[in-house]
């Protein structure tokens, strides 16, 4: 773009722009050298956001108007979603903009409902922690429990929804007419971030079971992990690594008891078992870790654990869903490590197998800690997906990316909003990032008007 600096006016314009720009960037580079901005992809590359200007073309436009699949049904059986692009996707993840949108969780319901009757998908993953959702799972398979009690009891707000319940109501009554094989599993393939004591107290259970009389000795080699992340960053070196080491010792005596333990368990379990010590090590290596390596640590774990599901829990035959934030699911790069999200790692893994789709959204309210308040979006800048998409005139749509007549436009940096469970009112620019949407999304899904979801308890 040429700028024709002779004009007094536009050459002010652009002076004060570009200091200003220049400042903000000074001002997250040295927040970043200090740490406190761990998460380079939703905290630095969004300075580019607040003077961005509209660049796409009609063509965009119009080829975005001829593609898209206009959403203005209630079940997506109804507007003939297309099966076929599912065909080789043993893996397909669901991104979500924020996780507090209502119409973000219509549509992940709708889809997942739709592959998992028409497609044969049988396991769903969410973005949590396994431990979390073994009583979700136990509620689908007929184990009882009363279900109001059950999200509650998680601690989890982004579960604790209406949407959520009646969706497990759904599985329930599924997995009611399904046999074996054929009914749904739920599990989860998050870290349980500073709360180690869920996968403590299952490795308990278990070693109560198969071990009793080395309980008390192996459990208690846990004991110097049982507290929050800030708590063990107090720790001094030489206790972190003594620590460390019992982890270890733990997964090494139990895996060296493999055989014994089935006799006495089930393969099934003794994975379950193996898959929480796993976590364990995990969590210890994120928590000993620099703030800089968090986020890309707890995708490369993610991704781990998602394999795991698949090799192990799904024995390579199941399809899986995952339902997750997109900066999670979309195959990008982080920054400064060099290393890729989740949705990367698995792509490498599998390749064409893993199939994503992202979300987001033009105005609106979504939920977001604090919970005690609606959270109003900014409006998107002009270099964004979301002013792209909005320039189509449908209000809810999804665009298939994975095409040979996709534009260029798609593939060149532009801005795409990323709000996570944390939201500040006060500096909306953090809840942006930039992405090449067709080389980091197989798909997405756009609604104009955010609305949040039905939180059974605003707390």
């Amino acid at each position: 773009m040429k700028i024709n600096i002779s004009n007094p006016q536009i050459a002010i314009k652009y002076f004060f722009r570009g200091t200003l720009y220049l400042v903000i960037v000074l001002m997250l580079i040295a927040c970043t050298a200090s740490g406190k901005i761990p998460n380079d992809r939703a905290n630095i590359i969004y300075a580019p956001c607040i003077f961005s200007e509209k660049n796409f073309q009609k063509n965009d436009v119009q080829w975005l108007k001829t593609n898209l699949i206009a959403i203005n049904t209630p079940t997506l059986s109804e507007i003939k979603f297309p099966l076929k692009i599912f065909t080789n996707a043993d893996i397909v993840g669901l991104g979500e903009a924020t996780h507090g949108t209502h119409e973000f969780y219509d549509f992940k319901i709708d889809l997942t409902k739709y592959l998992i009757k028409f497609k044969g998908y049988r396991i769903i993953a969410f973005e949590l922690p396994m431990p979390y959702i073994y009583v979700l799972d136990d509620y689908i398979h007929g184990k009882g429990g009363d279900l109001r009690y059950l999200l509650d009891q998680m601690g989890a707000w982004v579960m604790d929804t209406e949407e959520i319940y009646n969706f497990l109501v759904w599985l329930k009554e599924f997995n009611n007419q399904a046999k074996g094989d054929q009914m749904i599993t739920l599990t989860g393939y998050d870290l349980p971030l500073n709360d180690p004591t869920s996968e403590i107290s299952i490795i308990d259970k278990y070693v109560s079971m198969v071990d009793p009389e080395n309980k008390e000795k192996i459990v208690s080699q846990l004991t110097c992990f049982n507290i929050d992340q800030y708590s063990y960053s107090l720790k001094t070196p030489t206790a972190q690594k003594d620590c460390r080491d019992n982890i270890l010792n733990v997964l090494s005596y139990i895996q060296n008891k493999r055989a014994n333990y089935i006799n006495q368990s089930s393969s099934s379990q003794f994975e379950l078992a193996i898959n929480s010590i796993t976590s364990l090590v995990q969590l210890e290596h994120l928590y000993a870790s620099s703030p800089a390596m968090a986020y890309p640590l707890r995708d490369q774990y993610m991704a781990e654990n998602v394999i795991w599901i698949h090799d192990i829990l799904g024995k390579g035959e199941k399809r899986i869903i995952l339902w997750g934030h997109n900066s999670h699911i979309g195959r990008n790069m982080y920054i400064r490590t060099k290393s890729g999200t989740m949705g990367y790692l698995l792509s490498q893994r599998y390749g064409r197998s893993y199939f994503n789709i992202g979300s987001t959204f033009y105005k609106g309210d979504f939920n977001a800690l604090p919970l005690d308040i609606n959270h109003q979006a900014m409006v998107p800048p002009e270099d964004s997906y979301e002013t792209f998409f909005k320039s189509a005139g449908t209000p809810t749509f999804y665009i298939h990316l994975d095409q040979p007549s996709t534009p260029a436009w798609f593939s060149n940096d532009h801005c795409l909003r990323s709000v996570g469970s944390m939201y500040d009112d006060n500096t909306p620019y953090s809840g942006w990032e930039v992405d090449k949407l067709s080389d980091e999304y197989d798909g997405f899904f756009y609604v104009e008007t955010s609305t949040p979801t039905n939180l059974f308890d605003r707390k």
